[in-house]
């Protein structure tokens, strides 16, 4: 008995004095910044500068001729058969892309700016969330541009065009209208 009012009495002083104490100072970081070289024209900032949730770039104006320069990177067979932000099955044999603010379905060009190459990708999930990265490309898209190597390659990208797009979902019954 007294060993059962000794273990009350010894969880209701520390739930006491953890609900008592004040909370710890958090320090806020600063903005994101384009680090990598990343540029952009045609940018409308949606957010201000007090955000500091994702996603951490500027979002790209969808106008087409709209462009933003930075640095690319692909993912590809971890993600493959896994559903996109956009609810369609990712499929690395397919010219698509993830970016953190382009509306799903936006269809843009991207050029490699070492070597020329350029291919015609998809919009139809979100990311990268590497620092300092401006698109994840699919493998079919990374094989195009010549960048299965390296990895990562500076480009450019151009909105061609931001829809409306149908893109099916995961589940029949729903059908998202960009």
């Amino acid at each position: 008995m007294t060993r059962s009012i000794a273990t009350f009495a010894i969880f209701f002083s520390l739930t006491f004095i953890a609900c008592s104490l004040p909370p710890a100072k958090v320090k806020v970081p600063a903005p994101a910044s384009t680090e990598g070289g990343a540029t952009q024209t045609g940018i409308a900032s949606w957010y201000g500068p007090g955000f500091h949730g994702r996603p951490t770039a500027a979002p790209v104006s969808t106008e087409g001729g709209a462009t933003q320069t930075g640095i690319a990177s692909w993912y590809g067979p971890g993600f493959h058969g896994r559903p996109t932000a956009s609810g369609v099955i990712y499929n690395q044999n397919e010219l698509t892309a993830a970016h953190q603010t382009l509306p799903l379905g936006t269809r843009v060009m991207v050029t490699n700016l070492d070597n020329g190459r350029s291919a015609e990708v998809t919009i139809n999930d979100r990311g990268p969330f590497a620092k300092g990265r401006i698109v994840d490309l699919s493998y079919a898209a990374a094989r195009t541009l010549g960048m299965i190597g390296p990895g990562t390659i500076p480009v450019r990208i151009e909105v061609i065009d931001s829809g409306p797009y149908r893109i099916q979902s995961i589940r029949p019954s729903l059908d998202y209208t960009l």
